[in-house]
C-alpha cells in the first residue's frame, strides 16, 4: 500500500472536500487504504462548498502550483 497518494480533482474545499470525475475510482481506494492524500488542482478550483456523499472522505491536503494547504 502506498503511504501517499496524489489525487486529481475537478473542484476541491478548504477543508478537503473534492469532486472527482464520476467514475469513483479515487474514492473506492481512499476507502481501503490509510495513505495520506493530496489533491492536486490549480487555486480556480477551489470553490466555497462541494455536495458530499456519505462515502466521501476529505483528503489530507491540498497543492497548487504555488501553495500547500492542510484542512
Amino acid at each position: 500500500m502506498p503511504d501517499v497518494l496524489l489525487v486529481p480533482l475537478l473542484a476541491a474545499t478548504l477543508a478537503g472536500g473534492r469532486l472527482g470525475q464520476g467514475k469513483g475510482f479515487y474514492d473506492r481506494t481512499l476507502a481501503t487504504t490509510p495513505a495520506f492524500a493530496v489533491g492536486l488542482l490549480y487555486v480556480v478550483q477551489l470553490v466555497e462548498a462541494l455536495p458530499l456523499d456519505p462515502w466521501d472522505r476529505a483528503l489530507a491536503a491540498l497543492a497548487t502550483p504555488d501553495r500547500w494547504i492542510v484542512p
